[in-house]
């Protein structure tokens, strides 16, 4: 069996994983936010060749024995720098990024989107070497080239500017007999090995595959408990279990363990829940922003991956008795939508009353940099920031709880469980039902033509719009628990 760059770090992410990719690659769900990553990187990668004098470059085929044989005939023509340059050693096949051709020896160039060095690039670079020196390339240095964080643009983007090359070769070198345990452990790989917990599944494709087979009490659905993988692997599996073995268990837990197995009416601390409601004061806006980031800055004054709102939802409730008041705006991604929100916020959002989000960092993020990078308007949106409220308090904090939270207090879980008269209303929306799916509809406006377009924008309106009438209905409904 040949072993790509690609299913080696399959194996170092999670054995289940490489056999998967093996032998059902039919199961990996390619999901809007990973292809979208996956199309940032290629835009990364395009950029860095500005890093690099005329670098000849390898094109890809399906064939990769046809892109050795170009690699070889790029570099018998004298050429320095060659992209994509591949080589097979034995069953071992890599690309690399950026070969650099110097004196006799090579440097190996490889490019991430991300803005720092992460132990699964460390282990991507020390296969490549690994690779490269079996086959007989001298290997002067390794480098990862990355995104530099404090890049902010000012009129052009400079490749030198933007991104970081970071000399690992030392690492590398001290990882080459993990590289070969690795192999060796890759060829004795000939059956499934079953499901296994780590802390980055949900960033894999067989994600969906995978928990299939994870049953509605398992010890992985506990509401923010850090100690999963440790009992996991020691074989206690469900939520019973766990509360029998951890006695450092808080009392939001127990209660998730308690609810699952028994059908009590819904806990609610009145006195709590009071407490927290009588600090609200009318005008109440109920505020929900969709955002864009582009690891390759689009607009002046803006930094890599920051997020940008193309998108808000508000709707305000002027006083116990009255209905909510929509308003709402949609920016198109080919415009730098920050004062224009601005703009929208100052005009809708009162100068008294609580501005109601829920997951309240992320709501402030975005105001206090937009606050930051448009000082002019800083007092107003730092007023803002200070009367913001954040609905979900009430739920991890342990104020409100019923068996259909699951342990879970995202919105989507927790408005059904509130209001179960709308329990299908996100289902019911067309095309954008949740944020990775409205980040997907927004960034494809650019590309649609007029009439879709226009369909799609219907579509985020309602998304957007939802957010905020669930927050509506889930602080009325709150309010008949006092």
């Amino acid at each position: 069996m040949n072993i790509s760059k690609s299913l080696y770090l399959d194996y170092v992410n999670c054995r289940r994983k490489l056999f998967l990719s093996i032998f059902t690659p039919e199961k990996g769900i390619i999901d809007d936010s990973v292809q979208r990553r996956i199309d940032q990187g290629h835009l990364v990668g395009e950029l860095a060749y500005k890093l690099f004098e005329t670098p000849a470059k390898v094109s890809y085929n399906n064939d990769f024995e046809q892109m050795v044989k170009d690699t070889k005939d790029l570099i018998d023509k004298g050429k320095k720098i060659i992209a994509e340059a591949s080589f097979r050693y034995k069953n071992l096949l890599c690309s690399f990024d950026f070969l650099e051709i110097i004196d006799g020896g090579c440097n190996i160039y490889e490019v991430k989107s991300s803005t720092k060095v992460k132990d699964i690039h460390l282990h991507d670079l020390a296969f490549q070497y690994y690779v490269a020196k079996t086959y007989g390339l001298k290997i002067d240095q390794v480098n990862l080239i990355y995104v530099n964080n404090d890049f902010v643009l000012e009129d052009e983007i400079d490749p030198k500017d933007f991104f970081i090359i970071e000399d690992l070769t030392a690492k590398i070198i001290a990882m080459v007999d993990n590289v070969k345990k690795n192999l060796v452990e890759i060829s004795r790989l000939k059956k499934d090995p079953g499901f296994m917990y780590l802390s980055h599944c949900g960033e894999c494709e067989y994600h969906d595959h995978c928990y299939d087979e994870v049953p509605e009490d398992s010890l992985l659905y506990l509401y923010n408990y850090r100690r999963k993988a440790q009992y996991y692997s020691q074989g206690i599996r469900t939520l019973e279990e766990i509360a029998l073995h951890d006695p450092s268990l808080n009392e939001i837990q127990l209660r998730q363990i308690d609810y699952h197995y028994h059908d009590y009416a819904p806990y609610v601390n009145q006195v709590a829940l009071e407490n927290f409601l009588d600090k609200w004061v009318f005008p109440l806006h109920f505020l929900d922003f969709e955002t864009l980031d582009f690891v390759i800055p689009r607009f002046k004054g803006t930094h890599p991956n920051q997020r940008l709102p193309y998108q808000a939802s508000l709707h305000v409730l002027p006083s116990a008795k009255s209905k909510p008041v929509h308003y709402d705006i949609l920016l198109e991604p080919s415009e730098d939508p920050r004062e224009k929100m601005i703009a929208f916020l100052e005009t809708n959002i009162n100068n008294n009353g609580s501005v109601i989000v829920y997951n309240a960092a992320f709501e402030r993020s975005i105001l206090r940099e937009l606050a930051d990078q448009f000082p002019v308007h800083g007092i107003k949106l730092e007023k803002i920031i200070e009367r913001i409220v954040d609905l979900l308090d009430p739920f991890r904090q342990g104020m409100v709880y019923n068996k259909e939270m699951k342990g879970s207090f995202s919105i989507k879980r927790v408005y059904p469980a509130v209001c179960p008269e709308k329990a299908e209303a996100y289902h019911e929306l067309e095309a954008v039902h949740n944020g990775t799916e409205a980040m997907a509809a927004l960034e494809s406006l650019e590309n649609l033509n007029n009439e879709d377009r226009e369909k799609m924008k219907r579509n985020l309106r309602e998304y957007c719009k939802l957010d905020t009438l669930s927050m509506v209905e889930i602080y009325q409904r709150l309010t008949k628990m006092i």
